[in-house]
């Protein structure tokens, strides 16, 4: 049997979903907090607009499309209608479906791991886009069967392991995007315009992230902390003059000279071997810091 889809929320996420799931075909129903998102949402996903009640009496499975501060509010008007034989599940990264499960249908939360920053845009590029799922059995296999249909890969994760599953995402993305504006600040504050300097950081990262596909995380390391290059690093701190920034540096530094210890495991010769001496002497350059020499 086919699945009925209902979508609560008219934001970019749900309107992207919409999309998809109209595309291959699915009776798709959705409802919006007000009349304009609503209306822009039916114009370009082709779905049927429904209020919260019709949506919770005709779908069989329903997504909740909302932030996360509003996924219990939105259940709880929920709660009387559904039917134990609906799933239910939320779209939140850091919650598990323990939040909603006091409703009678089956609960799951299937996060998609994708930054949907305009809803046509992110709907054509969902085919690939990677679900993460945790919560009650029959929710679980039904939203495998619903993310296939659409192009997603489907992953599955114990309900305890979500806050740390979300921790792990937003250094990846959000903290990417905090050294990269850090970067062109510094950039900026030395001559080179915003563009000039976007652009310079931007070409740094995009060869790194090639690295990381081509070569794996640890064999991508490059810069002085692997080069065991512990006057740079020094220079480095030097001339940070913010206190905050100076911590972060080091304490970063600090992880890093872990992960190029890594690559003395995985490439062994005698060259790794006086590069290990090095890393100590940056480690004790490092705490030195920390504890103000």
């Amino acid at each position: 049997m086919s699945e009925i889809i209902g979508i609560i929320g008219t934001g970019k996420v749900g309107t992207a979903l919409s999309i998809a799931f109209v595309r291959k075909n699915f009776k798709t129903y959705i409802a919006g907090r007000t009349s304009d998102s609503l209306k822009y949402s039916v114009e370009i996903s082709n779905a049927v607009p429904l209020g919260i009640d019709e949506i919770a009496k005709r779908a069989t499975f329903i997504f909740l499309a909302v932030t996360d501060s509003e996924i219990v509010n939105v259940s709880r008007s929920l709660e009387p209608l559904v039917k134990e034989s609906q799933v239910i599940v939320h779209l939140s990264g850091a919650l598990d479906s323990s939040i909603i499960s006091f409703l009678k249908g089956s609960v799951a939360s299937l996060h998609p791991i994708k930054s949907f920053a305009e809803s046509v845009a992110s709907a054509n590029s969902l085919p690939g886009t990677i679900f993460v799922c945790e919560g009650e059995e029959d929710a679980i296999s039904r939203a495998k069967i619903l993310t296939e249909e659409i192009g997603g890969k489907f992953m599955q994760i114990k309900s305890e392991d979500k806050a740390i599953y979300h921790l792990a995402l937003s250094l990846a993305s959000n903290f990417s995007v905090l050294i990269l504006n850090k970067s062109v600040e510094i950039l900026s504050s030395v001559g080179f315009g915003e563009v000039e300097a976007q652009s310079l950081a931007l070409c740094l990262v995009k060869e790194t992230l090639s690295n990381v596909e081509q070569f794996g995380l640890i064999k991508a390391l490059t810069g002085p902390i692997e080069r065991g290059d512990i006057q740079t690093i020094a220079m480095h701190i030097g001339a940070i003059q913010n206190k905050v920034f100076k911590e972060f540096y080091i304490n970063g530094s600090l992880m890093l000279v872990d992960v190029a210890k890594k690559s003395i495991l995985v490439d062994n010769n005698s060259r790794n071997y006086c590069k290990e001496s090095k890393y100590d002497k940056i480690n004790r350059l490092l705490k030195k810091e920390i504890n103000g020499k």
